[in-house]
């Protein structure tokens, strides 16, 4: 809550009287059948990082996945790699397909008759051309680049080793 927020809600309760209301609420004195606790753990930072980018990886937080972990283990039903790993990629595609979701939304919104729908695909995006690479040879005037003795040049891939002596670097 920003501290505007709560400055507000503090006037609007310094100057109001709520007596009223206590009066009429009922008292909640049921307690969770099993309760979440607090509890303080101290992590090296690298093993934190790694289970943040893990988290991060996995669409939740990384205290979720901690407990997540932990509950495993106490209870014996703890995984095994692969299953985590399938876990995970699975977790990361409920976390795409969500975001892709809000984002078609959006889309569909603010589309009008020419924009295309993101959900179908229906919109034909230019590609952009990629340079050709060009050989460094010279040009025999027979519409073919020359190499030693006059036979025809063999074309080098861009950003080898034969185009960058080809090129003099």
């Amino acid at each position: 809550m920003k501290d505007r927020e709560l400055q507000t809600l503090a006037d609007y309760y310094d100057a109001t009287d709520t007596s009223a209301e206590m009066a009429d609420a009922e008292w909640d004195d049921e307690t969770a059948e099993n309760p979440m606790i607090t509890t303080s753990l101290r992590l090296p930072k690298n093993v934190l990082d790694q289970i943040r980018a893990t988290a991060a990886a996995e669409g939740v937080k990384p205290t979720a996945l901690m407990r997540r972990w932990i509950e495993e283990r106490v209870s014996g039903r703890q995984t095994s790699r692969a299953e985590a790993k399938l876990q995970a990629i699975l977790d990361a595609v409920q976390h795409v397909e969500s975001k892709v979701d809000r984002v078609a939304t959006a889309m569909d919104k603010s589309s009008s008759a020419g924009t295309a729908n993101l959900r179908t695909g229906s919109a034909a995006r230019p590609r952009p051309r990629q340079a050709k690479a060009r050989s460094a040879l010279p040009d025999t005037g027979k519409g073919r680049k020359s190499g030693a003795a006059g036979k025809p040049a063999k074309r080098a891939a861009p950003n080898t080793p034969t185009t960058r002596k080809a090129m003099g670097a």
